[in-house]
């Protein structure tokens, strides 16, 4: 099959060796890819018949290991459907990037994948009815949700469902704001408002797909399907966003758009999706130094070229993020940002901390790793910045959120993965790919471990920080390994 077949952007012939058209189902690529198409869907289907949003929205905090009783049962079928969705999509892949399929193909199954896990039970996390009260905070009752919390709505039915509404909004105001505006669309129905928020997590789930597809015809424009493929049909990715409905799709967007134009040399416009991107979650600024000096050293040697490019790009980032904090920003709202300083989840960080509190006073512990996480991030961040050429932007990028989410994250959550899984799929190499598919996996699998292996299978004698550290070996440890034996293997 031809790299402009591979290339394309579907349709219903490919093009043999020979020269001459056959129909997909007659390209043994594609309909290898169908088969294993058929086999994803169906353990989808079945994941969202078992736990289907209509039945249980009504109820309070429920997740995976409460659906299945935290049983050894629940867990083992969890597994199983977990290890089919890897295969599935392992083998694929390796069908995608060796023997090429048609973009068409893939892009169906992705529709499919996201159709059917649109209507799942968000049971990996209660972040969706979160979001819904963030945006009735806004929306309905036109209160400022960076100043008041959903429990100081008195009489609010919705505050039972969001584990997070005594804490005022935890993410950018762009975010807040778009969440005021589908709550104000979607009316004073909890479904209606699950189901709008789905909505958007779909519509820049696409939005992705698209921006991943435009970096490669920049970069690798025989390897567009390809990528599609990994990332479409990654399956953290699909149950993060779909299924659990979490907004980081949002964030990569603004980077991938951010990523994409800066490879076709708009450095300045570059700053304004960026921007979007830390006005939804934080940590899109991560990028922030990496296209900054990769626009530099596109810049005349003149220091005054320099220095008003330094300048403008300034102005666009700093007005951009003034002009979303501007309606919102109250006295005393970085009190938030300490709060969130204290959070520690399966990390190197939680490691860390609890290693300095054999000789250090818990508060003092925790601030010192998190400035040794932070600070490394930084430096690593710098390291790269340094060196950075324009048509190398997709490899920093995914570099150093592939660094912050191993080494640097102390709240490391499953569905943060999107953001690499992306960021891979729009670099595409074999080596990077490698390390999201495994770190994705093992993010996929982690579920086991919280809900079945603490919670049922008799280890609850452990602290919650220190199951969290024996976590971190089995879900965090193995890609940050092969990331350094990769280095200490380019420096022999």
């Amino acid at each position: 099959m031809s790299a402009d077949v591979v290339a394309g952007w579907g349709g219903g012939e490919a093009a043999t060796a020979s020269g001459k058209k056959t129909l997909w189902w007659r390209d043994a690529p594609s309909a290898r890819l169908a088969a294993l198409g058929v086999v994803a869907f169906l353990a989808y289907l079945g994941g969202t018949w078992a736990f289907p949003l209509l039945r249980y929205y009504r109820t309070p905090l429920l997740d995976l290991g409460k659906l299945l009783d935290h049983g050894v049962r629940g867990g083992l079928l969890y597994t199983a459907a977990a290890v089919v969705c890897l295969a599935c999509y392992g083998l694929a892949l390796r069908i995608a990037s060796r023997s090429g399929a048609r973009l068409g193909v893939i892009l169906v199954f992705a529709l499919l994948f996201s159709a059917t896990l649109f209507f799942s039970y968000p049971w990996g996390a209660a972040d969706l009815f979160d979001y819904a009260v963030i945006g009735k905070v806004l929306g309905q009752y036109e209160l400022n949700p960076y100043v008041v919390t959903g429990v100081e709505l008195a009489g609010e039915p919705w505050v039972d469902y969001a584990p997070w509404s005594d804490t005022t909004s935890a993410y950018g105001p762009l975010w807040t704001a778009l969440a005021g505006a589908v709550s104000r669309l979607a009316g004073k129905g909890l479904l209606a408002n699950l189901l709008a928020f789905k909505g958007v997590a779909l519509a820049f789930h696409w939005l992705d797909i698209l921006l991943i597809a435009l970096c490669l015809r920049e970069t690798r424009p025989d390897r567009v399907a390809a990528g599609v493929l990994f990332y479409a049909w990654n399956p953290l990715v699909l149950v993060e966003t779909l299924a659990n409905g979490h907004n980081d799709n949002i964030m990569l967007a603004g980077m991938l758009l951010a990523v994409w134009l800066a490879l076709r040399g708009r450095m300045l416009a570059a700053m304004l999706p960026l921007a979007g991107a830390v006005l939804t979650k934080f940590w899109g600024g991560l990028l922030f130094p990496l296209i900054i000096a990769a626009g530099l050293r596109e810049q005349p040697r003149s220091l005054w070229r320099r220095l008003a490019y330094l300048a403008v790009a300034a102005l666009l980032f700093g007005g951009a993020l003034a002009l979303g904090w501007a309606p919102f920003w109250a006295e005393g709202q970085g009190a938030w940002a300490g709060f969130r300083l204290q959070l520690f989840t399966t990390s190197w960080p939680l490691v860390a901390r609890l290693a300095l509190e054999r000789w250090l006073e818990p508060a003092r512990a925790m601030a010192l790793a998190q400035g040794l996480a932070l600070g490394a991030t930084a430096a690593y961040a710098l390291a790269r910045a340094v060196r950075v050429r324009r048509a190398e932007l997709t490899e920093a990028s995914y570099g150093l959120i592939f660094f912050y989410l191993a080494f640097g994250c102390a709240w490391f959550q499953p569905w943060y993965l999107i953001w690499l899984v992306g960021l891979a799929a729009a670099s595409w190499d074999r080596e990077r790919l490698g390390r999201a598919a495994l770190f994705s996996a093992l993010g996929l699998l982690s579920y086991l471990l919280y809900h079945f292996v603490w919670f049922g299978w008799g280890l609850d004698h452990f602290s919650i920080d220190g199951f969290r550290a024996l976590a971190m070996a089995a879900t965090v440890l193995p890609p940050g390994a092969l990331w350094l034996a990769r280095g200490c293997m380019a420096n022999r």
